[in-house]
């Protein structure tokens, strides 16, 4: 099952979103499919940005490679048709990707995202660190 978690740095005394990341088992994701659904639920698991696991491939994901369905908040699509093609361009396995990554300017999107009162609940469970 994938794991999420928002790894931040201290800017002056607040924590800052830095990536919000999407971990995966070896061969979790179906790469046949042209979308893949996760649930964007908490807990999410808070890092320090030193403690990204940088030796697990990575794939930077967009708002743009997103998927949202108004019927059901729970979940955030990911384009993998989109994705496959850029892995195909750069002539790597999709396989070998364990972790999807979004970037900061595009985590803090993905966080308006969430229904409100995930973001509430993200928010406060934050603070209360």
């Amino acid at each position: 099952m994938a794991k999420h978690q928002l790894f931040h740095e201290s800017v002056q005394g607040e924590l800052v979103p830095f990536w919000y990341v999407i971990q995966f088992d070896k061969d979790e994701i179906d790469w046949d499919k042209n979308i893949i659904y996760t649930p964007v639920k908490l807990p999410v698991e808070y890092k320090n940005r030193d403690e990204f696991e940088r030796y697990k491939l990575s794939l930077p994901i967009k708002v743009s490679d997103l998927v949202f369905n108004s019927s059901d908040t729970t979940k955030i699509g990911i384009n993998l048709r989109k994705l496959k093609k850029n892995i195909n361009n750069h002539g790597l396995s999709y396989n070998s990707f364990q972790q999807f990554v979004f970037l900061c300017s595009d985590t803090r999107e993905l966080i308006k995202f969430l229904p409100n009162s995930e973001r509430r609940l993200l928010y406060l469970e934050r603070k209360g660190r």
